[in-house]
């Protein structure tokens, strides 16, 4: 896609201070937080003591505050498990006094779009760092972010803010595209891209959710971290994240069989077809979770037990 641009409500902003900010992060999340600039950040899991997903984290290190970015349903919950553990630490978490809200701009020529829009030079921006800018004298927060296309930034602010933006975003002479939520889905799910409450929730691991390149097997201990560490090493990995693919209708929430076996569940749908198939992201036990493997998916809304044929697929979707 050359540009286009999506609504991202589902975001919140807490703003951690105190000299112990970083050690504080490092130590309770599963990357390495440690040794970021301002301006720098890094993409990390939250777990609890089962190594279960508490939620997906973007930490983005200023001068003398850290902003972490979570997801706005999992936001209490967040701050909750995170203040059980000041003890002695120089640490404290706060929330913007104004609601914030996101939109994401995406595409092979989002990197000079933003650029221009902003008037802020986000071309060269890494994975995970940020800028700072105004529209109409209010504080926007740029950020580049992992996407199911090749660049994407986040552009976090006040309602108000935002609003204002997706208008000069539609209205302008050179209007990007704005995709609809479900085409976004449909794009989403073809490309694995998992996300909250969906994929990402508490009953799942970082390993199952595919998120192995968000967690440091060199650092110190983390909450969850010997349940991680003996995953892994043991191939003891219980489930996957796969996709599904039928000629009948899937509905999320089905639960997937091997012969009368249960092994998955699925996770999200998409209305669109892809290759004249129903699409959807399941969890699916590893031994049944190998390319082409033949599953039956309960029909989940039928008031008699019912099955339709299914195959599994290694993400993302091929063409």
């Amino acid at each position: 896609m050359d540009i286009g641009w999506r609504r991202c409500d589902s975001i919140s902003v807490l703003k951690f201070s105190g000299t112990d900010r970083i050690d504080f992060l490092h130590r309770l999340t599963t990357n390495n937080i440690q040794g970021l600039k301002p301006n720098s950040g890094v993409i990390t899991t939250l777990l609890n003591v089962k190594g279960r997903l508490i939620d997906v984290l973007t930490v983005l290190e200023g001068d003398q505050f850290a902003y972490v970015l979570c997801n706005a349903t999992k936001c209490d919950d967040v701050v909750k498990w995170f203040k059980t553990y000041i003890i002695m630490d120089d640490v404290k978490i706060s929330k913007p006094a104004e609601v914030v809200v996101g939109l994401e701009i995406f595409g092979n020529s989002a990197p000079s779009a933003v650029s221009s829009l902003f008037e802020s030079p986000v071309i060269d921006l890494p994975m995970s760092s940020w800028v700072e800018s105004t529209v109409n004298g209010e504080q926007v927060v740029i950020v580049r972010v992992p996407s199911i296309f090749d660049v994407s930034y986040q552009i976090i602010a006040s309602p108000k803010t935002i609003e204002s933006i997706a208008d000069t975003l539609l209205e302008s002479d050179t209007a990007i595209p704005l995709i609809s939520g479900e085409a976004y889905e449909h794009q989403r799910i073809l490309m694995g891209f998992p996300v909250s409450p969906n994929e990402l929730n508490d009953n799942y691991n970082p390993l199952e959710s595919g998120l192995l390149h968000y967690i440091s097997f060199t650092k110190g201990c983390y909450i969850g971290q010997e349940v991680i560490a003996r995953l892994d090493s043991y191939n003891k990995v219980q489930r996957h994240l796969v996709g599904i693919s039928s000629e009948n209708t899937v509905r999320a929430c089905s639960k997937i069989f091997f012969e009368d076996k249960e092994v998955g569940l699925v996770t999200s749908t998409s209305d669109e077809m892809h290759n004249n198939r129903h699409i959807a992201l399941a969890y699916v036990r590893s031994e049944y979770s190998v390319d082409g493997a033949k599953v039956k998916i309960a029909d989940s809304d039928s008031n008699t037990e019912s099955f339709v044929d299914a195959l599994v697929h290694q993400l993302p979707f091929a063409n």
